[in-house]
């Protein structure tokens, strides 16, 4: 569980369930720990933060979509293989449709996602803020400017 995320929810006073195969104390503070079954039966709002694991793998796929509301929003903070990306196609064709299997390009499926109005996709972007993209700038070039001047940086890898 997203710990910020439920901080950041609880304010809304909106109902909050959580599944985790470890439960936080703080995050039961602020949500209902509930089976991975009632996540998908009840949320308006599905987000997921987790590692990708054999376990985790296509958590989200042809059968769990189909336990899902109608008008569920699918998050995905964390990696792409948590998703099935064939079920989420299908599962967001049943309801918003404008066929483009026929296009010519590559990876189809993430395109034809994309063609949906009620899915956003920020894979590996997520992170890419105003207030990101400047700090790594910063460190990029305190960096290169501590490097010149002593041989050596705090953020240099090493073997």
């Amino acid at each position: 569980i997203c710990l910020q995320v439920l901080k950041n929810l609880s304010g809304f006073g909106c109902r909050l369930l959580a599944y985790d195969i470890y439960k936080n104390p703080e995050a039961e503070k602020l949500a209902t720990y509930v089976d991975q079954d009632t996540i998908y039966k009840e949320c308006d709002v599905i987000s997921l933060h987790m590692p990708l694991f054999d376990s985790t793998y296509h958590i989200i796929n042809h059968e769990t979509i189909a336990k899902m509301k109608d008008g569920v929003i699918l998050i995905n903070c964390a990696r792409g293989g948590l998703t099935d990306i064939d079920a989420l196609v299908d599962g967001v064709e049943c309801i918003v449709h404008e066929d483009r299997r026929t296009d010519i390009i590559s990876n189809r499926n993430w395109f034809y996602l994309h063609q949906f109005r009620n899915v956003i996709m920020t894979q590996h972007m997520a992170f890419y803020t105003k207030e990101a993209v400047e700090s790594m700038v910063r460190c990029g070039v305190e960096g290169i400017v501590q490097m010149e001047k002593t041989g050596s940086c705090s953020t240099m890898l090493t073997k």
